[in-house]
């Protein structure tokens, strides 16, 4: 159970041996939790840590549990904490718990020679309570390096109850049932019986020195199989989220090229209406010179058709730009947002179409994802662009319901849109009110990499 059961009978030497053997232990179990999960530490969770494993020692010891609902138990209490506490996920509160555990039984594992040297004689109640300290704190110091090294080496960002989750869940229950397996058959045990009045410690029963030097083997061996399986864990994690993350861009990309491909048909179109305007022109004139002035007006309530098809919401000086913000914007009129569009791109500067498209595009799309969350209050989108020497700031505000979290979003499109600022060596920041949400991204027009791949990948 990695914890320390001594009866107080024994003599306060012993108990303080084991109440600070605990406490070193709960300490130790509870930095690496805080430390494994990535969350922000806060001394409440060191007590909220230590009160349930005092519970949870106080219990085993009162009620004289069988080994495996010691076990159980222990697992259920680290788990509560991590769940409730640390607020972590379902899976990752079972994959902590089971860590801790396994953890620490190999940690004895490990130690098992020194606990052959301690106990292989008959000693005095002193020496023995000297080779306990010892034996408790080279326990202390090598489950500490071992949490220590698994939290610094090993992040798991997300573990979900699925078909990764297994990964990790079977060797772990594995190794779990093979110390309860050796553990009934006395594979590692020492039993010992304490004479306060003689004032010695007599050894009834210990596994050979060859024995314990197997468990040692084991352990290590066990020790570097369980980082291997968390290591490649959260390989195949990583490997998943970015196939996720090209596949989303890739299709982000699709559709920016089709905004460029819809711009590009635009301009020509337009172009084409401007060289036949003289024409237009002509033949209205003709028509009101023979006084039909019927069909004038059908003429030209005709022209007035062709040039609003051709007619952008916002005219920013991109036409690629324009184009987005064509389709964008329409699907937020439609969706009765006011639109508010104060954007004007410096055609002389080294902006990337591509790159615009990336900013735009994710930042209307969750503008619009944001509004239909606003129950009974005007729903806008406010879009505005200023240029000061090399400085491009971009700010984009919409109505905003603090009380409804947006649901099934990726994340992709901040991201994306982060990646993008820093490729122009700049930054982006947002800020919320009660009723309003505020993305600001600033771009700095020179030194910036050519090609956003080289960030996003």
């Amino acid at each position: 159970m990695n914890s320390l059961l001594i009866n107080p009978s024994f003599g306060y030497g012993f108990l303080f041996i084991a109440v600070a053997y605990n406490s070193f232990l709960f300490f130790i179990q509870c930095y690496f939790l805080i430390s494994f999960t990535k969350v922000s530490s806060k001394k409440t969770f060191y007590l909220w840590y230590l009160l349930l494993s005092y519970i949870n020692v106080f219990a085993i010891s009162y009620f004289h549990f069988s080994e495996l609902l010691s076990v159980l138990l222990f697992l259920c209490t680290i788990y509560i904490f991590a769940k409730f506490i640390l607020k972590q996920s379902v899976a990752l509160a079972i994959i902590s718990s089971l860590l801790i555990y396994v953890l620490g039984q190999l940690a004895l594992g490990i130690v098992a020679p020194l606990n052959y040297m301690i106990f292989n004689h008959g000693n005095s109640i002193l020496v023995y309570q000297v080779g306990m300290m010892a034996y408790s704190l080279l326990t202390i110091i090598i489950i500490t390096v071992m949490y220590r090294y698994i939290a610094k080496k090993i992040e798991l960002k997300s573990v979900e109850l699925n078909r990764y989750f297994f990964i990790l869940l079977a060797p772990m229950l594995l190794l779990l049932s093979f110390f309860k397996l050796t553990e009934n058959t006395g594979y590692w045990d020492t039993t010992t019986v304490i004479d306060i009045e003689s004032n010695q410690v007599q050894i009834l029963f210990q596994p050979p020195f060859v024995q314990e030097l197997q468990v040692f083997c084991i352990s290590l061996i066990a020790f570097a199989s369980i980082f291997a399986i968390l290591f490649s864990y959260q390989k195949v994690i990583e490997f998943f989220y970015a196939e996720q993350k090209k596949i989303i861009l890739e299709q982000q990309i699709y559709a920016q090229k089709n905004y460029i491909k819809e711009a590009k048909s635009r301009i020509t179109q337009t172009l084409a209406f401007q060289h036949d305007f003289k024409n237009h022109l002509s033949i209205v004139n003709g028509l009101l010179e023979k006084a039909n002035i019927a069909e004038a007006i059908g003429y030209l309530n005709k022209l007035e058709k062709v040039t609003n098809s051709l007619s952008f919401l916002c005219n920013t000086g991109n036409p690629t730009v324009d184009a987005l913000f064509c389709n964008k914007l329409s699907i937020a009129k439609q969706m009765n947002i006011e639109i508010e569009c104060e954007v004007t791109i410096p055609f002389d500067q080294a902006l990337d179409d591509l790159d615009l498209c990336i900013i735009f595009a994710n930042a209307i799309d969750n503008a619009i994802t944001a509004c239909l969350l606003v129950d009974n209050r005007k729903k806008y989108i406010k879009l505005s662009t200023k240029l000061d020497g090399n400085f491009f700031m971009i700010e984009i505000s919409n109505s905003f319901n603090p009380f409804k979290k947006v649901t099934g979003g990726s994340g992709i499109g901040i991201s994306n849109m982060q990646e993008v600022a820093k490729k122009y060596n700049g930054a982006l920041s947002t800020d919320r009110t009660s009723d309003c949400f505020v993305l600001n991204i600033l771009l700095i027009l020179s030194g910036h990499l050519d090609d956003i791949s080289e960030q996003l990948y």
